[in-house]
C-alpha cells in the first residue's frame, strides 16, 4: 500500500495535472483552474428551444424542419470550453473528454428526464481523421455517457460515405446541408428505438439532421440529440438565419 501511493505520489509530482483552458497545474482530479471554470459558458436551457437547439430568439423550427425530436447542450463553443474541446478534438487531450461527457450527461438527465432510451449512437468520421487523431471524439463521447447514463452504445449504427468538404471549411448553412447530403446511412435494424445521437460541436446542425435521417430510415423511433457545445452566439455562418 505504501509503495502504491508513493508511486501515486511520484506520478503526479512528474505529471501533475493541468487545467485545460490556461495550463496551470490543478488539483488531482479536476479539469480547470477555478478561474477558468468560472468563465465557462453555459448554456441557460430556459432560454433555448429544445427542438431545433438554438435560442428561441434565434428559433429555426419555422423555417426548416428537422429529422431529430430535439438538441441540447450544455455549452457555448466559445472561450475557455472551445479552447478545452479543440484540445480533446485536436491535440490528443483525450481526458478533457470526461469533463465534457459528465457534463453533456447531466444535461440529457435534466432535459430529457424521462427519456428511455435503447442506445447511444455517435456521428462517424473518415479513417484518416480517426487515425489522425487517435480517435473518433463523438465515439469516446457516447462511451464515456453510455457508462454515465447506462446505457449501451450501438457502435457502427450510423455509417459515412465520406463528405466533399470539411464542415467547418463552409461558413453558408446552405452549403453545410448540402455537404451532407446522403452521406450517413446505416445497415442495422433500428426498428423502434429511441437513440441518443452524439456529437461533440453542434455549429448548423446539418450533420445531426442528416444523421437522425439515416437513423429514422432505417427503422429508429425518434432520435435525441447531445452536444459538447452550441455555436449560437455570435455565430458567423451565413444563410436565412444563423443556427445549428
Amino acid at each position: 500500500m505504501f509503495l502504491k501511493r508513493l508511486s501515486e505520489i511520484l506520478v503526479s509530482t512528474l505529471y501533475p495535472d493541468i487545467c485545460a483552458g490556461c495550463n496551470d497545474i490543478i488539483p488531482e482530479g479536476e479539469y480547470f483552474c477555478d478561474c477558468c471554470y468560472a468563465m465557462l459558458d453555459r448554456c441557460e436551457t430556459d432560454k433555448f428551444c429544445l427542438k431545433c437547439g438554438t435560442l428561441k430568439k434565434n428559433c429555426l423550427c419555422n423555417s426548416r424542419v428537422y429529422h431529430f425530436d430535439y438538441c441540447i447542450s450544455p455549452l457555448y463553443n466559445s472561450g475557455v470550453a472551445r479552447h478545452a474541446m479543440y484540445k480533446f478534438k485536436f491535440r490528443k487531450k483525450r481526458y478533457i473528454s470526461e469533463f465534457f461527457a459528465k457534463q453533456m450527461a447531466l444535461c440529457v438527465k435534466q432535459c430529457y428526464d424521462g427519456v428511455c432510451f435503447d442506445g447511444a449512437v455517435y456521428v462517424p468520421i473518415e479513417k484518416a481523421k480517426a487515425f489522425r487523431r487517435g480517435y473518433n471524439q463523438g465515439q469516446v463521447l457516447a462511451e464515456e455517457i453510455s457508462e454515465i447514463l447506462g446505457i449501451p452504445v450501438l457502435y457502427d449504427a450510423l455509417l459515412s460515405k465520406g463528405k466533399k468538404h470539411t464542415q467547418h471549411e463552409l461558413k453558408n448553412v446552405e452549403e453545410r446541408y448540402e455537404n451532407v447530403k446522403d452521406v450517413y446511412y446505416s445497415e442495422k435494424n433500428l426498428g423502434g428505438k429511441t437513440l441518443l445521437l452524439v456529437d461533440d460541436i453542434r455549429t448548423s446542425g446539418a450533420t445531426l439532421d442528416a444523421c437522425a435521417k439515416a437513423l429514422l430510415a432505417a427503422g429508429a423511433d425518434r432520435v435525441y440529440c447531445i452536444t459538447g457545445l452550441m455555436t449560437d452566439k455570435k455565430s458567423k455562418l451565413k444563410g436565412k438565419k444563423n443556427g445549428n
